[in-house]
């Protein structure tokens, strides 16, 4: 089971304003699935250029959340992209997709235990 905690950078944008974090960190769910449809996207049409460039926006705001495996996967694949851009990727999104899934529930966990017992859940 992924485990989650702010990172520093986060809990210092956010002024240790835990809301604000969950707010973050909903931002980085909603735009990172939006991101994954595009990714499959531009497999199917072979839009190399689109595929790198939604990769490496999926890298830096994970890096940016404390989403420390799915930015390393990004990384791995946007290596793969730059040494053959025809290689096939449908295993690596399919890889991404479900760590993004666990950093996801990591995430709603925290969330879980942090909020205000009468405060549903925004995650």
């Amino acid at each position: 089971m992924v485990q989650w905690v702010p990172p520093a950078l986060l809990l210092e944008l956010a002024a240790d304003d835990e809301g604000l974090i969950f707010e973050l960190v909903d931002a980085f769910k909603v735009d990172t699935a939006a991101r994954l449809q595009q990714i499959r996207l531009a497999l199917t049409s072979t839009d190399h250029s689109r595929l790198k460039r939604e990769v490496h926006t999926i890298k830096g705001a994970a890096k940016q959340v404390g989403a420390d495996l799915v930015a390393a996967l990004c990384q791995d694949i946007e290596r793969e992209i730059a040494e053959d851009p025809a290689k096939p990727l449908d295993g690596r999104i399919e890889e991404l997709e479900s760590q993004f899934e666990e950093a996801w529930h990591a995430m709603a966990r925290y969330e879980e235990l942090h909020s205000a017992p009468s405060a549903p859940s925004r995650l």
